[in-house]
């Protein structure tokens, strides 16, 4: 009799725990959203009960992942979210607010044709369930920006006005929805060449989104950049570097670059940018950006029917850092006319061809070019990096596939002690240190993600790679190269007739 009451009491008390954790897990996950400092346009309450379906679970973790600018992970959730909510058993509002998510999400990667088509088929839903809701204000405002961008004006201007009526009849004139639909406003009358006009309204939309600047401030960021590049076409060049500085300087304190899974941030190269650098060549032009000690570099080069391209990432910092490379990407686009979705072009396999013959081909074209003859070698000599003036990338560099390098070692030639260098080397000999402590490996880091290359890199050092692809001649082209959580974005246009 004892035994058996043991053993029921010790039943009873096991199945009294496992509710309390079930009960607790969705109240403390309630709790972790609402004590967020700016959390995503959702009710977290009614999204964390128990009963919650699939397509809310999905929906709530794509906000999120969006809110925290996690964008592969965010389309993964929403698209099954989306899937979900067309089952026969899932209310109307779902599918809105699914495909909602989705073009917003679309939108701050700057994917506006595939963001036009979603709002476009969403706006007819929107307008049956949620009439003059702040459902169809979102649809309106989306609809803008992107016809803002396709030239539409017209249609865009009058979509964001419907945005603007819906949101004061509401009364939610002190929100970020508010704040951007102002803004687009802002550029579609500046489009219209009504600068006067439009001035004030840019003004009115910055100061709303200095109270709703979204995850550390990077909504905030994107709009301070447009606004720059708006007052760089107009010529006030003082306030619109103002402005890029403070939107750059924004982007940079988000920058990990040995966390590639933390919230995206793109740098974009870009006319107007005080951060787009570029040596400027007829043939070969050399384009760079650089964001909290990081550089990226990149030309295209013509190869007849293959387009080659080199990369170089350098470490410009003080220290020592591990960078994680992710792959890169070559997107063929239209700059001028961008209601067409980018085209992914894919690479060539370097084993499948003569790669020799093309690095040979691609050193005969550049050799002649400094800057680009330093990062086709493969140096170990460091302290070459002068004190004041470019380096003109003549610091220690591995040379290879982009992803394939071999693990090298470091020299030091004897009169480093006379010679001023940028690379630190003074700094740790005088400390007590020495040079031989920073290995300059290739090495697995920390991360083991697929698709990822995690490199250590000295001040002033590189990793230069190369690819190929089938040349899209006279295509404008964009080069999109991870490093962490930044993607640095590089434009070229290839040439129309091949090298003689």
């Amino acid at each position: 009799m004892e035994r058996a009451l043991k053993r029921t009491t010790r039943l009873a008390t096991s199945i009294w725990l496992i509710r309390s954790i079930r009960l607790s897990v969705p109240i403390l996950l309630t709790s972790f959203l609402l004590a967020s400092p700016s959390p995503p346009s959702f009710a977290a309450g009614e999204l964390t009960r128990s009963e919650e379906s699939a397509c809310d679970k999905y929906l709530k973790n794509g906000l999120y992942a969006t809110y925290e600018r996690r964008s592969k992970l965010a389309e993964e959730m929403l698209l099954k979210a989306i899937r979900q909510s067309k089952a026969s058993s899932s209310p109307k509002s779902s599918l809105i607010k699914s495909r909602l998510a989705l073009a917003n999400l679309y939108l701050k990667q700057e994917r506006y044709a595939e963001a036009h088509d979603l709002l476009g088929s969403t706006l007819s839903l929107c307008q049956a369930h949620f009439p003059n809701g702040l459902e169809t204000a979102e649809c309106f405002y989306g609809l803008a920006r992107t016809e803002m961008i396709f030239n539409k004006l017209d249609k865009a201007k009058g979509n964001a006005e419907e945005a603007l009526r819906i949101l004061r009849q509401w009364k939610a004139t002190d929100s970020q929805l508010y704040g951007q639909t102002q803004h687009v406003m802002g550029m579609i009358i500046a489009k219209h060449g009504w600068y006067s006009d439009a001035t004030p309204l840019f003004v009115k939309a910055l100061s709303t989104m200095e109270h709703h600047p979204g995850y550390k401030s990077l909504d905030l960021a994107d709009v301070l950049r447009e606004q720059a590049l708006f007052y760089h076409s107009i010529g006030e060049r003082r306030q619109a570097a103002q402005f890029y500085e403070e939107s750059y300087s924004i982007k940079e304190r988000v920058v990990q670059p040995d966390q590639s899974t933390a919230g995206q941030v793109r740098f974009v190269w870009e006319p107007g940018s005080t951060r787009a650098e570029e040596i400027i060549d007829s043939e070969f032009p050399f384009r760079y950006l650089s964001a909290n000690g990081i550089r990226v570099a990149a030309t295209v080069i013509d190869l007849w029917e293959l387009l080659g391209v080199l990369i170089t990432v350098t470490n410009v910092g003080d220290h020592q850092t591990e960078f994680d490379l992710g792959d890169v990407k070559l997107d063929k686009v239209d700059l001028r006319h961008l209601n067409s979705a980018a085209q992914i072009v894919r690479p060539v396999d370097p084993k499948g061809i003569d790669r020799i013959r093309r690095e040979r081909t691609m050193w005969d074209l550049t050799q002649t070019r400094p800057w680009l003859a330093n990062i086709q070698k493969t140096r170990t000599v460091r302290g070459l990096v002068p004190a004041v003036g470019h380096d003109l990338f003549r610091g220690p560099n591995v040379f290879g596939v982009y992803g394939e390098w071999k693990a090298v070692s470091h020299t030091v030639p004897e009169r480093i002690a006379a010679v001023n260098s940028r690379e630190s080397i003074e700094v740790l000999l005088s400390e007590g240190g020495t040079v031989s402590e920073l290995p300059g490996l290739v090495s697995s880091g920390e991360s083991q993600l697929a698709g990822l290359t995690p490199v250590k890199l000295e001040p002033y050092e590189s990793r230069t790679g190369e690819l190929f692809y089938l040349n899209p001649r006279d295509q404008d082209v964009v080069i999109k190269v991870p490093v962490g959580n930044a993607i640095f974005e590089l434009p070229f246009h290839t040439r129309k007739q091949r090298i003689p």
